[in-house]
């Protein structure tokens, strides 16, 4: 019987005779190049006195297919609401694909789909076989591609395919971060994939995540309003604050905002500064001395804010790195961990501004937050994120205490050779 071809320049839809499964023509309209189909086997005739079950298989718009399935199942499908007129229809044993409305008549035909117009006495695109034409450039012998009244999705093996999914709600965790983290609620089409779970730790590839929207100063223009809303955030909710920041993306951004903490924390220092030298000045100190040491100081907050901000940040956060390798909580890489440090310093950084009790609080507060970022961040647990911070602080203490030994007993051996040379 003929087979039906649809052409991939032109669209238009034509008919080919069996001898031409599997080979190539050109469309006599367009002169795109056609691939014939192998016609689909034929179902075996059900034996005498049996009668064979029919099954159905369901194609939708987007190319999911489903089934098999028997007719009274599909004919569920249909009373739900589930198959539409954009839906096609196969019959097992059939080499067709089938409208929908072919089926079931209630459903509207498809106004996208237009069936070309043809005469009563149909036409050969080709022309005859006794034709002058070159319409046949492959030499299949004119294969006479007619007009094809509907147009029809390519037949393709059918493996088994998994049952209709039953239809569920889509649901979503109540606990969704800050600054939109999750796409809200809406229709769901019965046919796509399951609906996905959201998590903190649903991270995309370029920043660490659907769940990682970003801090303020992640991924808004740096002005005040994003440096305060990023320094109130990781002040009062830094779980959720370092939940959401980027692991990757660039140091720039924490690099500035590092020295802008650092640089409010420095000016206040060195007003303080400014106004004992004013004193000072006003006691009978020499101006000279006093507008040098008054240079000096301003150069020296510029100088400690730069390094502070970059090498400061980088020398910390490579140390803290190490011990997370130690302890086996690493797991988004160096930048997260320099992101953590960097945001810390910047935001407790400020706290300078306030001569003796800032860095005083600055220095626990500290502590904790950048702890709760570290496991945040590299998606680990607060014990390994603590143990990995402190080591750092456990050798230091080590080195001091095993160096205080050793200068005292230096000190002691030096004093008993000379009290024995005295006697």
């Amino acid at each position: 019987m003929p087979l039906q071809v649809v052409c991939p320049g032109c669209s238009a839809k034509l008919k080919a005779p069996d001898t031409a499964a599997g080979k190539k023509t050109k469309c006599p309209k367009c002169q795109a190049v056609i691939s014939v189909p192998i016609a689909a086997p034929q179902a075996p005739a059900a034996s005498s006195g049996i009668k064979k079950a029919e099954n159905w298989h369901m194609q939708t718009t987007d190319g999911s297919q489903f089934g098999p399935v028997p007719k009274s199942e599909l004919d569920e499908w249909f009373k739900e609401g589930r198959i539409s007129a954009d839906c096609q229809l196969l019959k097992e044993g059939a080499d067709q694909w089938q409208w929908a409305s072919e089926i079931y008549p209630s459903l509207e035909q498809p106004a996208s789909i237009s069936t070309p117009a043809k005469s009563a006495s149909g036409f050969d695109f080709l022309g005859p076989a006794t034709s002058t034409n070159n319409n046949d450039p492959l030499g299949l012998g004119n294969t006479g591609l007619t007009a094809a009244s509907q147009p029809l999705a390519p037949l393709q093996s059918l493996a088994p395919s998994p049952a209709f999914p039953s239809y569920q709600p889509p649901t979503y965790p109540a606990t969704a971060p800050s600054y939109g983290a999750f796409p809200s609620s809406g229709a769901v089409n019965p046919y796509s994939s399951p609906a996905p779970t959201y998590s903190p730790y649903n991270y995309n590839q370029r920043y660490g995540g659907t769940g990682r929207v970003g801090l303020p100063w992640d991924v808004r223009e740096q002005s005040l309003g994003a440096w305060w809303e990023t320094l109130t955030s990781i002040l009062g909710r830094p779980g959720e604050a370092f939940r959401a920041m980027h692991v990757s993306g660039g140091l720039g951004r924490p690099i500035m905002y590092a020295m802008i903490g650092l640089g409010i924390g420095q000016l206040g220092m060195l007003l303080l500064r400014l106004a004992l030298l004013a004193v000072a000045a006003a006691g009978g100190a020499k101006f000279e001395l006093v507008a040098l040491q008054m240079g000096f100081n301003v150069v020296g907050a510029i100088i400690g804010t730069v390094l502070g901000a970059t090498v400061g940040c980088f020398i910390s956060s490579a140390i803290l790195h190490v011990c997370l390798l130690m302890v086996g909580g690493e797991k988004n890489g160096y930048e997260a961990t320099f992101r953590v440090c960097a945001y810390s310093v910047g935001t407790f950084g400020t706290f300078q501004i306030v001569p003796i009790l800032g860095p005083c609080v600055a220095f626990i507060w500290q502590i904790v937050v950048t702890i709760i970022g570290l496991a945040e961040a590299h998606e680990t647990s607060g014990g390994k994120a603590a143990l990995a911070y402190f080591i750092p602080l456990i050798t230091c203490f080590a080195c001091l205490v095993i160096g205080g030994i050793a200068f005292g007993a230096m000190i002691f051996t030096a004093l008993s050779q000379q009290q024995f040379l005295a006697n």
